[in-house]
Parts: C-alpha cells; structure tokens; sequence
C-alpha cells in the first residue's frame, strides 16, 4: 500500500529541487527528459503503477496525474529559463508552478483521506 506521506514528502523534494536549481544552489545538471517526465520520479512510478490500479476512474487521482504531467512540465519549462538566464519567464511561470504543486499534495491528501476510509 502507497504512504501518502512519504508520496507528499517525495514530491516536496523534488519541487524544492527545482528551486535550488532556480536560486542557484545547486549546479547540478538534470536531464531535460527526467524533469518534464511524470513517469520517472517516486510519485510517477506509483502512479502509473499496478499498485495505483484501484484508485483508477477516482476524481482525485485523474486530477492528481493532470496536474503531475503539468507540475513536470513546469518544471522543465522553468529550468529551461534558469539555462537561458530567463529570469522573467521564471518569474511569470512560479506561481503556476506552486499552484499546480500544491493540487498535487491537495489530492494526494484526498486520496490518503479515502484510503483511510476504507479500511
């Protein structure tokens, strides 16, 4: 059975990620595949996992594979700025990106609270 809160904290790594890269303190280079990927981080092999197969058809877990495929493209988008020294365009694409990243915890919660419900 998936942890939600390991899911949450997972994904709150990787968005602090993303800022460390943005602020500059971290200068460590990560393929362009990997960041617009929903697939290829924690949060992304369970969801397109069989281990996910009964939360499929929820409202809160289609939402949640939305807005992952758009947190990582974000993401990518967002970097692919910082490499470009698009600091304008990184200012204009952050509150996309929290917004988004915050739906994503926001439903990794609902999904918790039905997990819980049903044992």
């Amino acid at each position: 059975m998936v942890d939600f809160d390991v899911e949450i904290n997972n994904h709150l790594q990787w968005r602090a990620i993303i800022e460390s890269v943005v602020s500059g303190d971290v200068s460590m280079e990560i393929p362009g595949e990997l960041i617009m990927s929903d697939k290829h981080c924690q949060l992304g092999h369970w969801l397109y996992s069989p281990e996910s197969a009964s939360y499929k058809g929820n409202f809160h877990f289609n939402l949640l594979i939305s807005d992952h495929k758009k947190f990582h493209l974000l993401s990518s988008e967002i970097v692919a700025a910082y490499k470009q020294g698009d600091f304008q365009t990184i200012h204009e694409l952050l509150d996309d990106f929290y917004s988004v990243s915050d739906k994503v915890i926001d439903s990794l919660k609902q999904l918790k609270e039905l997990a819980l419900n049903d044992l």
